[in-house]
C-alpha cells in the first residue's frame, strides 16, 4: 500500500529573523533581501506533507499523539529538523517506510547554490533516508512579494510489508 502527502508553506518573511532551510540557515546574499525566519520552513512543508499521507489533522496533533502529550495552551510549534525527525518516527511507528521525498523552494532572491547538498544531507539522515532519495529544486524570480517564500514537499510512503529491504527505512 502506498500513500502520498503533499506540503505546502507560503511565509512572508519579517525582517531580522534567520532563515532556515533543511536545517542549514542560509548566509547573507542567499536570503530574501535579507530578511529570515525563525522556523525551518522546508522542515515543516514536509512534515505538513508526512502528516498529510497519514491522514493526520495537523503536526502538532501528529507530534502529541507519537509522545502522548500535547502542547501547552497558547504554545506555538516552531518546526525544526528534530520535529521532522519526531514526524518521521510517528510515520515508521504506523508501519511506513519513506520512498522518497520531492522539495521545492521559490522566493524572490532566494538562491541555494552550493548548499543544496548540505541541505539534502541534513533532510536525509533526518528522514532516515538515503540522500538520493531526497530531491531539492529551487526557483529565483517573483513569487509574491519579495519577501515571499514559498515551498513545496511531496512525499511517497510504503507500507513496510510492501517494501523489500533496502537498507534504511
Amino acid at each position: 500500500m502506498h500513500r502520498i502527502g503533499l506540503g505546502s508553506e507560503v511565509y512572508l518573511v519579517p525582517k531580522g529573523k534567520k532563515q532556515v532551510l533543511g536545517g542549514i540557515e542560509l548566509p547573507p546574499g542567499k536570503t530574501l533581501k535579507k530578511n529570515n525566519v525563525d522556523e525551518d520552513i522546508l522542515a515543516r512543508a514536509l512534515c505538513s506533507a508526512l502528516v498529510g499521507a497519514l491522514a493526520i489533522s495537523d503536526i502538532e496533533t501528529c507530534i502529541s499523539e507519537s509522545q502522548g502529550r500535547g502542547l501547552k495552551k497558547n504554545q506555538s510549534l516552531t518546526v525544526t529538523l528534530e520535529t521532522l525527525r519526531e514526524v518521521c518516527k510517528a510515520v515508521w511507528a504506523r508501519g511506513y517506510a519513506i520512498a522518497n521525498a520531492d522539495i521545492v523552494c521559490m522566493g524572490h532572491e532566494l538562491s541555494i547554490l552550493g548548499l543544496r547538498g548540505q541541505i539534502r544531507e541534513g533532510v536525509s539522515v533526518a528522514m532516515n533516508m538515503k540522500r538520493q532519495d531526497v530531491g531539492l529544486k529551487s526557483s529565483q524570480g517573483f513569487f509574491g512579494k519579495e519577501t515571499s517564500l514559498f515551498v513545496q514537499a511531496v512525499v511517497l510512503l510504503n507500507k513496510k510489508n510492501d517494501v523489500k529491504k533496502s537498507g534504511k527505512l
